[in-house]
């Protein structure tokens, strides 16, 4: 999946332009999930904290039963090799990965062997936000886990689907609030919800009895409606 421009891909001791298959189709990362990777920056000729981005990788592979292969310091001089590839002016999304290769089968195949391990860097160029960027925040029925059901103490692959259907529904969130809000100013007459709200209250004790006339729709609609499936 690529979501930048100018790929350059280390990738068995060499690099590679574009974006070549790392991966086998029986690869342990393949079947079940195995693969770390960590994200740093460089921009305007600067790589900050990439050091640290490194060696963060390494105990993610720890943390995923994976072997790390590659020492934090000969990781940070291949990362820069690879930057030397790019102009200064251009702002590169910096993505080292390890995977799982091999299943030990002491343990049915589930966890990783640890005689052989993938890794591979990807060097994409994604601009950085404007200054001038915001963001805004809201609420979702999903939580992140806990070390006690899920390897947070790595940055693997396989915690981001939780991450993925939060925006998701934030997203969808967002979009039925614009469209109150739109109906709101434009109407003649409010919308009137298909429910009412008292009938809504038995159902959810997050929802008002009674729309209070000094709080906008959408301001309502953000605090009180159940997320959209």
């Amino acid at each position: 999946m690529a979501v930048g421009s100018n790929i350059r891909t280390y990738f068995n001791g060499t690099w590679h332009e574009g974006n070549p298959a790392v991966m086998r189709a029986a690869d342990h990362g393949a079947w079940l999930g195995t693969t770390v990777f960590d994200g740093a920056r460089y921009f305007d000729g600067y790589s900050p904290d990439l050091e640290a981005h490194c060696a963060r990788i390494n105990r993610s592979a720890n943390a995923l039963m994976l072997t790390p292969t590659v020492e934090t310091a000969e990781m940070v001089e291949i990362v820069r090799e690879g930057l030397g590839l790019y102009d200064k002016s251009e702002s590169v999304y910096i993505r080292p990965m390890y995977w799982g290769i091999d299943g030990d089968m002491t343990t049915s195949a589930i966890a990783p062997a640890a005689d052989e391990t993938g890794f591979a860097i990807c060097l994409e160029v994604i601009p950085m936000a404007p200054a001038t960027a915001s963001t805004t925040l809201t609420r979702t029925r999903f939580r992140r886990p806990v070390l006690e059901d899920a390897v947070v103490d790595a940055k693997a692959g396989c915690l981001y689907p939780n991450n993925a259907r939060m925006l998701k529904e934030a997203k969808a969130k967002a979009l039925a609030m614009r469209w109150w809000a739109t109906r709101w100013v434009t109407s003649p007459k409010p919308p009137q919800p298909m429910y009412s709200w008292s009938r809504m209250a038995r159902f959810s004790p997050r929802l008002p009895t009674e729309l209070s006339c000094r709080e906008s729709p959408a301001r309502v609609i953000s605090r009180t409606c159940p997320p959209m499936a």
